[in-house]
C-alpha cells in the first residue's frame, strides 16, 4: 500500500509541476528582457521592478494570458514574490539608524509616519479602494515598488491595485527626478539641504541616486544615506500596517487563529536583523540581494501579465491625483522640517 502511494506521488507530482513550466518560462524570458532594459540610461531611473511590470503588461496587451500560462504566472506572482520579500531583508541595516544622526532619523520617521497616514486619508477622500490607497501610502512614504510588493503580500491589496500604485509612483518619482535635476542646475542649492530633500522624498533608490548626485558627491552621499534610513523603516512600517489591517478584517468575526503578521514577513525581518548584526557573510548577503531582485522581478512580470487593463483605467485617474498630491505634500513637509532643525 505504501509502495503504491509512493509510486503515485512520483507519477502525479511531475505532471502537476509541468503545468507551471509554460508560465514560468515566459516569466523568465520577460525578466531577462527587463534586466537588459534596466541598463538603458534614459529609463534606468525607473528601476528593474517597474520595467518588469510594464514588460508584463506589454505581453498581456499583445498575447493575452492563455490558460497554459495562468498557473506559472500565479506561482511567480504569489510564491516567488514571498521568497523575494524574505531575501529583501538583506537590504535592511538597522545599525544605520544609529549612525546617521537624530535629525535624519527623525526626518525619516516623520516622512514614513505622516506619509502613511496622510496619503491613506487622502485616498479615502478621493474614493479609492482601501488596497489602492494603502499601496500608494506605503510606496510613496517608504521605498516605492519594493514596499508596495511587501505590503501586497502581507495585506489585502489586489494585484491590480499594486500594479496601479507602482506605475503611478514610478511616474511621479521620475517626474521628481527631472524636477530636482532642473532645480539643482538652475539654483545651485546647498548640498546638505538638497541631498536630504531628495533622499527623504523620492521613492526609489535608483531615483535618489539619479537626482542626488547632480550637484555633487556630498549631496548624493547624504541623499543615499537618508533614503537607506527610510528603507530601514520598511519592516516596522509593514508590521504596523499588517497588524492594523489584520485586526480590522478579523474584528467581530469568529475565525481560526492566525498570526498577527504573515510568517514570511517575520522571515523578512529576521534576515534584516542577521544582516544588521553582521552575521551574514558578504558573499551570502550579495547572493541574497541578487536573489531578491530576481524573484521580485519575476513576480512583477507576472503581475503585469495578470493585470486587467480595464480595471487599471477605472481607478488610475484618481490614484494619479493622490500620488501627485502626496509626493508634493511630503516635499513641503521635508522642506519645512529642515528649515526648523537643520543648520
Amino acid at each position: 500500500m505504501t509502495g503504491c502511494y509512493v509510486d503515485c506521488c512520483f507519477v502525479t507530482f511531475p505532471r502537476r509541476a509541468a503545468r507551471f513550466i509554460p508560465g514560468l518560462a515566459v516569466v523568465s524570458l520577460l525578466t531577462a528582457a527587463s534586466y537588459l532594459l534596466a541598463r538603458a540610461p534614459l529609463i534606468a531611473a525607473m528601476g528593474p521592478l517597474v520595467i518588469a511590470m510594464f514588460i508584463g503588461m506589454g505581453w498581456r496587451s499583445v498575447a493575452g494570458l492563455p490558460e497554459r500560462f495562468v498557473r506559472g504566472s500565479a506561482f511567480a506572482a504569489r510564491d516567488l514574490l514571498r521568497v523575494g520579500i524574505v531575501l529583501l531583508g538583506v537590504r535592511l541595516d538597522f545599525g544605520l539608524l544609529m549612525s546617521v544622526g537624530p535629525a535624519v532619523v527623525l526626518g525619516s520617521f516623520l516622512v514614513v509616519g505622516v506619509g502613511l497616514w496622510a496619503i491613506a486619508q487622502l485616498g479615502r477622500r478621493a474614493g479609492l479602494p482601501q488596497g489602492l490607497r494603502l499601496a500608494l501610502a506605503v510606496g510613496t512614504s517608504v521605498c516605492g515598488a519594493s514596499a508596495v510588493l511587501a505590503a501586497a503580500s502581507s495585506t489585502r491589496i489586489e494585484e491590480e491595485e499594486a500594479g496601479v500604485a507602482i506605475g503611478i509612483i514610478s511616474l511621479v518619482g521620475t517626474a521628481g527626478v527631472v524636477l530636482f535635476t532642473v532645480l539643482a542646475n538652475v539654483f545651485q542649492p546647498d548640498m546638505q539641504h538638497y541631498g536630504l530633500v531628495v533622499g527623504l522624498t523620492l521613492q526609489e533608490v535608483a531615483q535618489v541616486i539619479a537626482a542626488g548626485y547632480v550637484p555633487g558627491n556630498e549631496a548624493g552621499d547624504l541623499a543615499t544615506v537618508a533614503k537607506l534610513t527610510r528603507v530601514a523603516l520598511l519592516a516596522p512600517a509593514l508590521f504596523v500596517v499588517a497588524s492594523v489591517t489584520r485586526l480590522k478584517v478579523t474584528s467581530g468575526a469568529r475565525s481560526r487563529w492566525r498570526p498577527p503578521v504573515p510568517l514570511f514577513l517575520v522571515g523578512f525581518l529576521a534576515v534584516g536583523v542577521l544582516h544588521s548584526l553582521g552575521w551574514l557573510p558578504p558573499s551570502l548577503a550579495l547572493l541574497a540581494e541578487r536573489g531578491s531582485l530576481l524573484f521580485t522581478c519575476m513576480a512583477m512580470v507576472a503581475i503585469g501579465m495578470r493585470l486587467d487593463v480595464g480595471a487599471v483605467r477605472r481607478v488610475a485617474g484618481g490614484a494619479l491625483a493622490v500620488g501627485i498630491v502626496g509626493f508634493v505634500g511630503l516635499v513641503g513637509l521635508v522642506v519645512s522640517y529642515l528649515a526648523l532643525v537643520w543648520v
